[in-house]
């Protein structure tokens, strides 16, 4: 049943637009703790007025005492007490806080307001305040006199927080049994043998394996493990260098890495200019051209000798000073190459530019040894049908799904392909002699080859 009370507001605290807390000493100096929904209470509603409140009381449970839930508008200013000089108004606030200490002393204090027909008594804010202390927790006292929270643990939590702050002030590493540090070591080795019990089973991935960064580097010597040097460098011509076509190859870096450590010839095919080298890029690439010439040529790979400034790779040289040669253009199968760059702002070319471009494209992969590409995105569909349709060996890291866009690809059953396996199973069965193997790296490792 609705329970009316008349008192004082001492503390307003406001959670959220939906949910505040009221502290209301009573006539009889006793303090209740009062829930509202934060549109309906008044923002006019703060410490130092005398209200009239309408609720009915929550059920208690183990953390916390009694509440009183006010009804929709359920609050009515009966005056407001406050005085004009703030210091009084903090004094009176200082007052209630000692009242509510001292009438908090014993933890049987209660105060019946629910009328004499009820058959129970509600506690006060003082004897089952919601919050523990947690200086007193942690520290073992409270510095405030008039603290209104509670100086006992009354839940699991609590309990446990308490044990832990009595065990690290009495130096045993602020843990239970033992020091926190060999705990925690133990149960992280404990969750990482488990995870490689499951490895194998379930794709994740164990200690022996590269960082993600490093997938360039496990993919180029798994392609010479796997091709052989030979296979990859294959023929060359004048044009296309021949050896290996990297597409949707980003920034390049599995090209270089086949072309500085392994000696393959390689070309890039990405829409997006290369960006600038690194400086420890650059001076492998001196090397290579210093190693390959026997001398510092004047068909210079960069801009400038300074190894400190920043330069861009020259894709324009002549053949035998760059390692990896670039063609800024899209894949989109041999019938649909386009030479737009990243932004698609080079739609102003003339149709001989694009026709001499795609020339170029559709060269390079026809006269390539092997296809490869890793994590190609977007391109990873034109990928395997091209190099199946030219009868061409390729190994192909596939990243995303790409559902939206590739529709017309389904499994045996008229499935729609629309998860990561779903996908590597599809491409797998385009042909019998794809193969499927793990790399020893974290990320999307899964490769499919045709050797």
């Amino acid at each position: 049943a609705p329970v009316t009370l008349t008192g004082v507001v001492r503390k307003r605290r406001s959670l959220s637009r939906l949910l505040a807390f009221i502290d209301l000493e009573t006539d009889d100096t006793s303090t209740v703790a009062l829930v509202a929904d934060g549109w309906f209470l008044l923002k006019t509603i703060v410490a130092g007025l005398r209200v009239r409140v309408t609720g009915v009381w929550e059920t208690p449970c183990e953390t916390r005492g009694a509440r009183l839930a006010l009804v929709t508008d359920g609050v009515t200013v009966l005056e407001d007490v406050r005085s004009e000089n703030a210091w009084e108004n903090a004094s009176a606030s200082a007052a209630w806080r000692a009242r509510v200490r001292e009438t908090g002393a014993s933890a049987d204090t209660t105060v019946n307001l629910m009328g004499p027909d009820s058959f129970a008594e509600v506690p006060t804010v003082a004897a089952t305040y919601p919050t523990m202390c947690l200086s007193w927790s942690d520290f073992g006292r409270c510095p405030d006199p008039t603290c209104l929270r509670r100086h006992a643990a009354s839940s699991r939590w609590e309990t446990q927080r308490q044990k832990r702050a009595e065990a690290r002030r009495a130096g045993t590493g602020g843990c239970l049994s033992g020091n926190a540090h060999a705990r925690r070591t133990e149960r992280n080795e404990l969750e990482h043998e488990n995870k490689n019990v499951n490895s194998e089973a379930d794709g994740e991935h164990g200690a022996a394996d590269a960082a993600k960064s490093k997938h360039n580097l496990v993919f180029a010597k798994w392609l010479v493990d796997t091709f052989g040097v030979a296979k990859l460098k294959g023929g060359s011509n004048d044009t296309t260098r021949g050896g290996v076509v990297d597409i949707a190859g980003g920034r390049g870096l599995l090209s270089f890495e086949l072309a500085l450590t392994h000696g393959v010839p390689a070309t890039l095919i990405e829409p997006k200019p290369l960006p600038v080298l690194n400086k420890k890029l650059r001076k492998r690439i001196k090397k290579w051209r210093v190693w390959r010439d026997g001398s510092d040529k004047d068909g210079q790979v960069f801009q400038d000798s300074s190894d400190n400034a920043p330069h861009r790779f020259d894709d324009k040289s002549p053949d035998e000073t760059n390692p990896v040669r670039v063609i800024c253009a899209s894949f989109l199968g041999m019938g649909d190459g386009d030479a737009d760059d990243a932004n698609g702002e080079n739609g102003e070319k003339n149709e001989k530019q694009k026709s001499t471009e795609k020339t170029e494209l559709h060269i390079a992969i026809e006269s390539a040894a092997v296809l490869v590409a890793m994590h190609p995105d977007q391109a990873t569909d034109f990928f395997v049908t091209t190099a199946l349709a030219l009868k061409k060996p390729f190994a192909v890291v596939p990243c995303c799904v790409f559902v939206g866009l590739n529709e017309h690809r389904k499994l045996a059953d008229g499935t729609t392909v629309a998860t990561y396996d779903q996908m590597m199973d599809y491409y797998q069965s385009l042909h019998p002699e794809i193969q499927r193997e793990r790399l020893p790296f974290r990320g999307r490792r899964d490769v499919l080859f045709k050797l």
